[in-house]
């Protein structure tokens, strides 16, 4: 696919961005629909422009948490003994009772109120979350992962304890595998000391611990048969965990996140299909975003990519921005680009592209985005201006789509860029620690 390069205008201080190409302009096919009916689970995803005020999950009286994440069509969350999920297009949540470790004594419960869920009491069977995440979703949100243990949050074991990884079969809100997993005593219990990821085929989840503190250990999991295809990579050693995602890990040691730039140990990235490893980065600003490494070389000012899976770097058309030494930039994946965002500049690339699809400069009098998500193509911005709004922009047209309300006037961006999330069902500021997370169900949709 073409790629092209677009800039905002210089904006007044009551303006609203808007993106022009450079060269010709393409209209977008797209339309917005008036009437738009919330789309059918089975339907093709389309892409929200108008979004409900925030408050109870819609269909329920349950409120989002600070462990609330939007994972494709469905929330996810957890608190006390358990987690949960729903779908808020149909408005029907559930939550997870255990009496066994085995999937058979596993239950998916309709929760008809928050109180059904805060009223339970703690399980016979694995329901404990150890991830951040909570739940990892394929792309067509068929099943999700998530891992669970018995063993309560925080506890120091004494011995080899396990933790369970469930296969839930979402639609039709069943446990359909259980995955047990033997953990060294080394391995700290708390929630997000432990970190998973997908692959973009939806076939290796891969698992980590020692996310927190505690021993760093690695599993990799085929997904079709809920068997462990890889433990340990070569040489892991002591290295501590840094990052990871469905195709690869990226350890150091305890000096790495603290070391100056060109100094010894570097990270360390581990092919997740084979267990080799990839390369090895003297760089404290390196992202691992899905199957690609990027990674910042100070010294020259520059970024690189690589690939991982196949171990090749990537010509650089143009440059994503380096922030400054006080000031590192934000790197993020979302709907399938790359954001690198600083306080003067923008880049949102598609993964692993030579070329970005939108750059921003505060040099050239563009206003930078406060907080940015991709979703099918189309990136949902909130400026500093007008927090409440978010402006839609067609990255393959460079088309502004739309002006999609979030929120009040009241409502102000006070969270990293990195936390909006936007999916077919709706979107909200998502993040894992300090305060309550926000989901507006979507209303109206492009067609």
């Amino acid at each position: 696919m073409r790629r092209r390069r677009f800039l905002a205008g210089s904006l007044a201080a009551t303006a609203l961005p808007f993106l022009i190409a450079c060269g010709p302009r393409t209209p977008s096919n797209r339309t917005i629909a008036s009437t738009a009916a919330p789309p059918s689970p089975t339907a093709l995803p389309r892409i929200p422009t108008a979004f409900a005020d925030t408050g109870a999950l819609p269909g329920t009286d349950f409120m989002p948490e600070s462990f609330t994440w939007l994972r494709g069509r469905y929330l996810v969350g957890c608190g006390g003994n358990s987690w949960w999920y729903g779908n808020p297009q149909s408005g029907e949540y559930r939550y997870f009772t255990a009496v066994g470790p085995e999937a058979e004594s596993m239950e998916l419960v309709v929760m008809n109120s928050a109180e059904d869920f805060y009223a339970l009491q703690e399980q016979l069977g694995p329901a404990n979350v150890l991830t951040d995440e909570i739940m990892v979703v394929d792309a067509e949100s068929r099943y999700g992962y998530i891992v669970t243990t018995t063993v309560r949050a925080g506890t120091v074991p004494e011995s080899t304890w396990q933790a369970h990884v469930l296969k839930v079969d979402l639609e039709a809100a069943t446990v359909r595998q259980c995955l047990a997993l033997d953990v060294e005593a080394d391995v700290d219990t708390a929630i997000g000391n432990w970190a998973m990821a997908l692959n973009a085929a939806g076939t290796r989840l891969s698992l980590a611990s020692g996310n927190l503190s505690g021993a760093c250990h690695i599993w990799a999991v085929d997904t079709a048969s809920m068997q462990i295809t890889l433990k340990d990579p070569h040489h892991l050693g002591n290295d501590e965990f840094h990052q990871i995602s469905g195709d690869a890990v990226v350890t150091g040691t305890s000096d790495s996140g603290g070391a100056a730039e060109g100094s010894y140990p570097p990270y360390i990235v581990y092919s997740l299909e084979t267990g080799n490893m990839v390369s090895q980065e003297n760089n404290l600003d390196t992202y691992l975003l899905g199957s690609w490494l990027y990674w910042l070389e100070t010294a020259y000012d520059a970024w690189r990519i690589m690939d991982v899976t196949i171990g090749e770097e990537v010509t650089l058309t143009d440059q994503p921005p380096v922030g400054a030494p006080d000031a590192r930039p934000k790197v993020w994946e979302t709907g399938g680009y790359s954001v690198v965002h600083t306080d003067s500049a923008l880049d949102v690339r598609p993964l692993g592209s030579p070329t970005a699809a939108l750059s921003l400069s505060a040099d050239a009098g563009d206003t930078i985005p406060a907080a940015l998500a991709v979703h099918r193509d189309v990136v949902y911005a909130a400026y500093p201006s007008a927090a409440h709004e978010l402006q839609l922009i067609d990255l393959t047209t460079g088309e502004q789509l739309a002006t999609a309300r979030l929120g009040t006037e009241e409502d102000g961006i006070d969270r990293e860029p990195q936390t909006l999330a936007v999916a077919e069902v709706g979107a909200g500021y998502f993040y894992t620690r300090g305060g309550a997370c926000t989901f507006h169900a979507a209303t109206d949709w492009l067609t």
